[in-house]
Parts: C-alpha cells; sequence; structure tokens
C-alpha cells in the first residue's frame, strides 16, 4: 500500500497568489509595512504582491511563507493548510477582489467601446453618411 499523498484529493484553495499573501498577512494582524520591514523589502513592493501586479521571487516566497507560518505550496498554489481566518472573512475577501478586477475590466471595455464609436463617426463623416 501507497503512503504518498494524493494531493488531488485536497480543496484548493482557489484565491489568487496576491489574496493568499493579504489573507496570510491578516491571520497573523500584520500591516503591510510589517510584513514589509520582517522580509527586508518596501511597503509598495507587498502590496504589489498582494494586489497580483507583481510576484515575488523564488527565494521570498520561501522566506514570505516562513514569516507567514504557512508553506510555500500553499501561497504559490493554494494546495496545503490555510491560515486560520474566519471562512465568510476569506471569502468575502476573494469576492472583492473578483469585483475589482470585473470593474477595471469593465471600465477598459467602456474605454475601447468610446474608441470605436469615435472611430465609426470619423469614418462615417469621411464617406459622407
Amino acid at each position: 500500500m501507497s503512503t504518498q499523498l494524493d494531493i488531488s484529493v485536497e480543496h484548493p484553495d482557489y484565491d489568487t497568489l496576491g489574496g493568499r499573501i493579504s489573507r496570510a498577512r491578516d491571520a497573523l494582524d500584520l500591516t503591510t509595512s510589517q510584513l514589509a520591514r520582517r522580509l527586508g523589502v518596501k511597503t509598495d513592493t507587498v502590496h504589489a504582491w498582494e494586489t497580483d501586479r507583481s510576484e515575488p521571487r523564488a527565494n521570498r516566497v520561501t522566506m514570505l511563507a516562513g514569516v507567514l507560518g504557512v508553506s510555500p505550496t500553499w501561497l504559490l498554489n493554494g494546495i496545503g493548510e490555510a491560515p486560520n481566518l474566519p471562512v465568510v472573512h476569506s471569502e468575502l475577501r476573494v469576492l472583492v477582489t473578483q469585483l475589482s478586477k470585473l470593474k477595471k475590466s469593465h471600465e477598459a471595455m467602456g474605454h475601447m467601446i468610446e474608441a470605436i464609436e469615435a472611430e465609426a463617426r470619423r469614418v462615417s463623416q469621411q464617406i459622407g453618411e
């Protein structure tokens, strides 16, 4: 009988890397500047990680996992034990993150529509319609 762990049976955390970093930091009741200081990086760097604008390098992931008390596997892939936070808080953070991304996409789409409408008006004027 095999003693290997089948990770496919676990329920992965579908939040983003940034969301998992933020949740783990919140579970320790740390501010972004406190976490940044412990890692030896700028507060803006931690903020960029948490908002998924950038990702930490491999050596920082290991260090980050150690400081946050989670496994690097959970941080990177959402597989394994998550920090203890009320489930409602975790779900709310995921929803807020998704909503924020959707709003940005909606805004970008609106700008694209306006640009296409303006171009259509310009072309229409050129052909005299």
